[in-house]
């Protein structure tokens, strides 16, 4: 986009303020829907067509869109997505353009929110994104923690949900509040190892980032979700030995950071294998289904299912539906349309198994080609802590493998992922 556009153009052209309403839209949404049970759909028809009028810009205006490996296999992404999906008669409804129009703000839009010629000053604005992002998921996890644990009326919607001593707070699910609170702890992370490489000026900022941490740990816990905090330690751990291999050569600070390092892993255990952990992990699991060890192969697979909530039968059925069409698929979120599979589920919990359905093997070569060139193409490491924003992405695809997150559905923290993967990665 050239430099002259001024005024109300520049910000419906501008990327970022697409996903700046876009996040401010969701939030909304979700308060409403919260205490309403409606959702806000002609709200976001407003985001969505905004969207269609920045494709088509810079896709054959700007030719943005088709400037470099990435873009391009995101078109060839694109395509494979509207054939696989409107040769089947059944997915031509137009619900289905919604849908269209997440998948193109996420590998489109929302991924070139923050690429600019100018980094230190696209780094500022993306940090304000942050930091704001810490605030608002510091502010509702501690009400939320608050909320639960006084009996609040104010979440009188949760006892809908509660299940197993889960709790979502005042947020819309339990998993997704999860994921808004791993979110905020690597955010935290960045900014305090920052502020640790530089001058410590901002001693309130930098308690709040310090005391976001605990809050948003306990939120997890609250929550039950077991993969978001499997994921957190994975982080941590990853971050431990990033920071260790750059530690200088001292006998005695080495020997202390394995120390800590296997701390950690005794806590991993606990959290995991013992009577002392939460309530959800495998040493309750397995108490609960002694005969997991005796049963035959039937029996085992139904407490399997119970285990992964689910997803053994949902992934079983879901890949039995698409080996019935494995090169193409059937098309974007055709779930009850094109196929069926355990439970009438709409999205397989698997962002692989969700690409093999929707657009077949030929969509999975190309989404996974897509995360290669993402990763070749991402800058070398500054002076930032660029590496522990990497290892938030990394965490977010690992979620996608057991979650419905990153691509397939609308969520707020899933389109701060891909902006922060569009500003690692050189333009």
């Amino acid at each position: 986009m050239s430099e002259n556009k001024t005024g109300i153009l520049n910000y419906v052209l501008t990327e970022r303020y697409n996903l700046y309403f876009y996040c401010l839209l969701y939030m909304i949404s979700h308060v409403y829907e919260y205490y309403t049970g409606s959702f806000l759909k002609p709200l976001f028809l407003c985001s969505y067509l905004w969207t269609l009028a920045l494709y088509l810009y810079h896709t054959f205006v700007s030719r943005k869109y088709l400037s470099n490996p990435i873009y391009r296999n995101a078109q060839i992404f694109l395509v494979l997505n509207i054939i696989t999906t409107f040769i089947y008669p059944e997915n031509r409804r137009f619900s289905v353009l919604q849908d269209f129009a997440i998948l193109i703000q996420y590998i489109f839009v929302f991924y070139s929110s923050f690429q600019s010629k100018d980094d230190r000053q696209t780094r500022g604005i993306l940090e304000k994104v942050m930091h704001i992002g810490v605030v608002i998921t510091f502010v509702v996890s501690l009400a939320s923690l608050v909320a639960v644990y006084s009996g609040s009326s104010l979440v009188w919607a949760q006892e809908t949900v509660s299940k197993y001593g889960r709790h979502r707070g005042f947020y819309f699910e339990t998993n997704e509040a999860a994921l808004y609170g791993y979110t905020s702890i690597m955010f935290s992370l960045y900014f305090l190892y920052k502020q640790n490489m530089r001058s410590v000026r901002e001693n309130k900022i930098l308690l709040l980032y310090m005391l976001n941490i605990p809050v948003q740990i306990f939120l997890i816990f609250m929550t039950g979700s077991r993969t978001n905090l499997l994921v957190l330690l994975l982080s941590v751990v990853c971050l431990f030995v990033h920071h260790a291999r750059g530690i200088a050569r001292n006998t005695m600070k080495t020997r202390t950071k394995w120390i800590a390092f296997l701390c950690l892993c005794v806590v991993f255990y606990i959290l995991l294998f013992t009577k002392y952990g939460f309530n959800r992990n495998l040493y309750y699991y397995m108490n609960r289904y002694p005969e997991f060890w005796t049963g035959n192969w039937e029996e085992k697979a139904k407490i399997i299912n119970r285990v992964s909530s689910g997803r053994y039968y949902l992934w079983e059925s879901s890949i039995k539906e698409w080996l019935k069409s494995p090169w193409i698929g059937y098309g974007l979120k055709s779930g009850n349309f094109t196929y069926t599979v355990y439970k009438n589920k709409t999205n397989s919990h698997n962002l692989l198994i969700n690409t093999l359905l929707f657009s077949g093997i030929f969509g999975l070569i190309t989404l996974i080609r897509h995360f290669v060139l993402i990763y070749r193409n991402r800058r070398k490491m500054s002076a930032y802590p660029d590496f522990i924003l990497w290892f938030f992405v990394y965490g977010f695809i690992i979620v996608s493998m057991l979650e419905v997150v990153l691509l397939y559905n609308g969520k707020a923290a899933s389109a701060i992922c891909w902006a922060v993967m569009g500003f690692l990665v050189f333009i």
